[in-house]
């Protein structure tokens, strides 16, 4: 009686331990961290009803969620600083890029200056013929 009284309590405390099944493992990696994550709290679920001790499960299931949060962060952390420095490179490739692209504009002003002097050159001899 005592044991249906703690898993009443224990439904009310956490129904999403007692409406859900436990996914599948796929290879998903976040899929399978989420369905060890389950597993482990149903485990804990398990020990609270031999043990009887529910504030020191409720701790384990915050410690073990807030573990997980942590993980979780750290894994778009790294995402995070690869996609930064990817975004870093491609800026000093397109700086790299406009620095060739101003040279060349300059060199084709420079080829201009020298046709359109060439022209008027070859139109005064021109003129004078």
């Amino acid at each position: 009686m005592v044991n249906r009284h703690r898993l009443e309590c224990m439904k009310a405390l956490f129904p999403e331990l007692f409406h859900s099944r436990i996914p599948k493992i796929r290879p998903n990696d976040e899929q399978r961290e989420q369905s060890q994550l389950f597993a482990e709290i149903k485990q804990l679920h398990h020990d609270l009803v031999c043990e009887g001790s529910e504030s020191k499960l409720k701790e384990q299931i915050r410690n073990l969620l807030l573990d997980h949060d942590a993980a979780e962060i750290n894994k778009l952390r790294a995402q995070l600083s690869a996609t930064l420095e990817e975004a870093r490179n491609q800026r000093e490739q397109l700086i790299q890029e406009k620095e060739q692209l101003i040279q060349m504009h300059e060199q084709l002003i420079q080829m201009h200056e020298q046709l359109s002097f060439s022209l008027r050159e070859h139109q005064q001899k021109l003129v004078k013929v």
